[in-house]
């Protein structure tokens, strides 16, 4: 009997013996391996392509993003020529000047009532949430601060998505947005003041005789009376004699 325990007891022990070497034999094996990638430097592979899959994704992003610049810059150049030319026409048509607008609420109606439909128009074209214009011009110059109140019209898509076909009035004449199937925006006013538009002065100040070189994208700004955050890219609205008419552009 004394046997059969010690034999036994000497079986266990050999057990656990043999399945110590074997773990101490599958971790050294783990740890040549491991050792082996690092010295053949297969880690340092798979993370140089990691670093080589982001720079080219990266690539492809400022790719469509500038390319996304560089047609929006086109199409805010040509709404500034079909603004400017929907304003020269009008005006020779009433027989105006541009200084006649000022103070004459009937004639500034009647061109945004023009204006509306172009602005329509261009923002269902483009990718992206707004489109504006603001005129050197104002509908009550014997008002407080009116040398800062500028007339024009600014819409803006209805929520974040730039699919979306419901639009909101900013800025402009609220019975001509109600006419052409626009609401109010919860922070409506009737005109512009351009000591609160972004980069006012800079715009103004950069306004060359040829628009490729006259446009402008804002710094990031808060529209005031909001939380939205938004870039403008702005372009310069002058006639063929150099006159200053205003800006307009894409939110």
């Amino acid at each position: 009997m004394r046997f059969i325990s010690s034999f036994r007891y000497t079986e266990w022990t050999l057990k656990k013996k043999l399945f110590g070497y074997m773990l101490v034999m599958a971790v050294l094996i783990l740890l040549a391996l491991i050792m082996g990638m690092l010295f053949f430097g297969r880690f340092d592979s798979t993370r140089q392509n990691i670093y080589e899959t982001m720079d080219i994704q990266m690539d492809v992003f400022e790719k469509q993003v500038s390319t996304h610049f560089d047609h929006l810059a086109a199409s805010g150049i040509q709404l500034s020529e079909n603004l400017t030319d929907l304003l020269e026409k009008y005006c020779e048509h009433e027989q105006l000047s541009f200084e006649d607008f000022s103070n004459s609420e009937s004639d500034i109606l009647s061109l945004q009532n023009e204006m509306i439909v172009l602005l329509k128009q261009k923002l269902f074209q483009e990718d992206c949430s707004g489109i504006f214009v603001m005129l050197d011009a104002t509908i009550n110059t014997n008002l407080a601060n009116s040398e800062y109140s500028n007339t024009g019209l600014y819409l803006q898509r209805n929520g974040y998505e730039n699919y979306s076909k419901e639009l909101l009035l900013y800025r402009g004449s609220a019975e001509i947005g109600k006419a052409h199937g626009l609401m109010p925006h919860r922070k409506w006013r009737l005109e512009f003041n351009k000591k609160l538009f972004p980069d006012y002065e800079i715009i103004r100040s950069n306004s060359f005789s040829s628009l490729e070189e006259s446009y402008y994208f804002t710094t990031v700004e808060t529209l005031p009376g909001t939380s939205d955050k938004v870039m403008l890219l702005t372009v310069p609205m002058f006639g063929s004699d150099g006159k200053f008419y205003g800006i307009c552009g894409y939110e």
